[in-house]
């Protein structure tokens, strides 16, 4: 997306998968740490971002330390084409989010670009959910499998009336290393 593209009215929303985590025996499920895989993926997933240049003026980011290693890996690369008034915030609703509770969050939005970085199966439900266009056939993919990593941007006319049907895929990565 060039920056020409930003300069549109209509909000987008960035969603992205955590990257891999670890299952350490006799760790909760919220305190899993990113898996060596999943660090080394977070590096790529820094350089996608910093390629795309996406104006983000909001993040916001699940409690869970997976989520958080994955924010703290991404976020140098953000916020080197963040706008002056980004704002970044963990949002523990977001831990476990079904996709009706991720649209009631969404409804609060404010941002014209808002990266979320949170979780299966919640996230994977909601872009299949409120995807009604997909002119890149993206969303089979999605479908099948929302991996760690993959990050999808969807757009939309307002944040209060996101719904069933009623955004459009513009693009759709699984940032892994090589």
């Amino acid at each position: 997306m060039s920056m020409v593209e930003f300069t549109r009215k209509v909000p987008d929303l960035i969603i992205m998968r955590h990257s891999k985590s670890a299952y350490p025996l006799g760790v909760p499920d919220h305190d899993r740490p990113l898996s060596e895989r999943g660090s080394r993926d977070v590096q790529a997933a820094r350089q996608w971002f910093t390629q795309q240049a996406f104006p983000i003026d909001q993040a916001w980011v699940s409690s869970a330390l997976r989520a958080q290693q994955t924010w703290a890996g991404i976020r140098p690369g953000i916020r080197e084409t963040a706008l002056p008034t980004f704002d970044e915030s963990t949002v523990p609703e977001l831990y476990e989010a079904s996709v009706a509770q991720l649209l009631s969050l969404l409804t609060t939005a404010t941002a014209r670009t808002l990266l979320v970085i949170a979780h299966n199966p919640g996230l994977e439900q909601l872009i299949n959910s409120v995807v009604g266009r997909d002119v890149h056939g993206w969303l089979s993919h999605i479908r099948a499998k929302f991996p760690t990593g993959a990050v999808c941007v969807i757009r939309h006319e307002d944040w209060a009336t996101l719904a069933e049907g009623q955004a459009e895929l513009v693009t759709y990565a699984v940032t892994r290393a090589s």
